[in-house]
C-alpha cells in the first residue's frame, strides 16, 4: 500500500492502538510511546512480549529517524537535492515508489534557499506484531513530525504525518508501505507567532538550506 497526500491534515492517522504516554526521547529528540505488542500465540507472557516489542521498536526509531533526518536536516542533501539516502530506508520493492513521492517524502528541490531547518517537534507510536515464537514479524509506526525552515523571503513549517509499514529484511527493519500526509505553513518571519503563519496546503516547494 502506497498513499501519499499533500494537503490538509485532520489530526493523527487512526489504526495503530499504540499508547499515548511518552516513555523516551529519541536521538532526534522526538517523544516516542513504548511499542505496543501484538502476539498471534495465546500463550504468550506478557513480559516477553513487551520485551520483544519494545527491542524492535527501538531499531524502528532510528530507521524512521534516519528517514527523517536525511529528507529534512541533511545539509548537502537540501543544497544538492540529493535525497538518496532517505530512501535506503525502504525495501527494494518500495523504494521505486518512494522515490516518485520526493515531495512529500523529503523537503524537496530548491531547499537551498533556506538559511537552516530546525525540528521543533517530534513523537512515534508503534504496534508490534509478534509471531508464534514471539519474535517480531512486523511493525506499524506513526510518526508525527514538524521543522522549520528560515531564508532571506520568510520561513515554511513543514508538517508530515505518516503511517509506516516495517518487516525485518536481511537484518535490518525497512519500510515496505507507507500512508504519509504533507501540509506545510507559511511562515512570515524568523520569528513566527500564530497570528503571523497562514496555512498552505499546496506547496512551500521545500527550498531549504540549512543546519543539520
Amino acid at each position: 500500500m502506497f498513499v501519499l497526500v499533500r494537503g490538509g491534515v485532520d489530526g493523527i492517522l487512526p489504526g495503530t492502538g499504540s499508547p499515548t504516554d511518552t516513555v523516551s526521547i529519541s536521538p532526534l529528540g522526538w517523544q516516542v510511546s513504548q511499542a505496543f505488542p501484538v502476539p498471534t500465540n495465546p500463550d504468550a507472557k506478557v513480559k516477553d512480549s513487551q520485551e520483544a516489542a519494545d527491542r524492535a521498536g527501538r531499531q524502528v526509531v532510528d530507521v524512521l529517524e534516519n528517514l527523517y533526518s536525511a529528507g529534512f536536516l541533511d545539509a548537502n542533501a537540501l543544497t544538492s537535492g540529493d535525497y538518496s539516502a532517505a530512501f535506503d530506508v525502504f525495501a527494494d520493492g518500495a523504494r521505486p515508489e518512494a522515490r516518485k513521492h520526493e515531495a512529500v517524502l523529503t523537503a524537496g528541490t530548491g531547499a537551498d534557499v533556506f538559511k537552516h531547518i530546525e525540528p521543533t517537534r517530534g513523537t512515534v507510536h508503534m504496534k508490534v506484531l509478534l509471531g508464534a515464537s514471539g519474535q517480531p514479524v512486523s511493525v506499524v509506526g506513526v510518526v508525527e513530525f514538524e521543522a522549520e525552515a528560515f531564508g532571506a523571503n520568510g520561513g515554511v513549517r513543514f508538517v508530515s504525518q505518516g503511517q509506516y509499514f516495517l518487516e525485518p529484511l536481511d537484518g535490518s527493519w525497512r519500510i515496505v508501505s507507507f500512508d504519509v500526509k504533507r501540509r506545510d505553513v507559511e511562515l512570515k518571519s524568523e520569528s513566527p507567532t500564530p497570528s503571523g503563519s497562514s496555512s498552505s496546503g499546496s506547496s512551500a516547494s521545500p527550498t531549504t538550506g540549512a543546519s543539520a
